[in-house]
């Protein structure tokens, strides 16, 4: 095998290329949550929100009139106190 440049970077390139494409086929055929970087396993392990399903937060609990759960009104909410 020819050396193609003096630092090996393009025979890393070509490597780099395989490993993507690697994924890429893994994930279409398993789904695209199945692979993930190996340090962020901590974060896939845990629910970030209590229970089974998660908590529901405030701001999907409060609606105003006319928003639904899946259509939300484009305008800001204060849930805060004033004091």
């Amino acid at each position: 095998m020819a050396q193609l440049d003096v630092f090996g970077a393009a025979l890393k390139t070509i490597e780099m290329k395989r490993l993507f494409e690697s994924v890429d086929a893994m994930r279409n055929k398993y789904g695209k949550h199945t692979l993930y970087l190996g340090s962020s396993h901590l974060a896939h392990s845990f629910a970030q929100h209590v229970g089974d399903r998660g908590d529901e937060p405030s701001r999907k609990r409060v609606l105003l009139k006319g928003e639904t759960k899946r259509r939300r009104l484009g305008i800001p909410m204060f849930m805060g106190e004033v004091s």
